[in-house]
């Protein structure tokens, strides 16, 4: 461990709360707006992501492609509702 910088006090030998406390408040600053920077970030990561999603579902169900991998394939989910594919 590495010993502490020099100490501010005042003359009288009690210490400089203000200085320590002003340095601390420009911190605590920063760390705020550094979180709102990084939170707005995900949110436009978050959005970029949630509109390619609905582009592509739009786009692939404006195609017909979204219930066919395979020309004449059963969708992949109708098991799980039960559906049997009629002839």
């Amino acid at each position: 461990m590495t010993p502490p910088d020099t100490i501010r006090r005042y003359p009288k030998g009690s210490l400089d709360v203000d200085f320590y406390r002003a340095q601390i408040t420009a911190r605590r600053g920063w760390a705020y707006r550094e979180a709102r920077t990084l939170r707005a970030a995900f949110g436009l990561v978050l959005t970029t992501l949630l509109t390619l999603c609905v582009v592509t579902a739009l786009a692939l169900a404006s195609r017909g492609e979204s219930t066919k991998a395979v020309a004449g394939a059963e969708p992949h989910f109708a098991w799980v509702f039960g559906h049997q594919r009629l002839r």
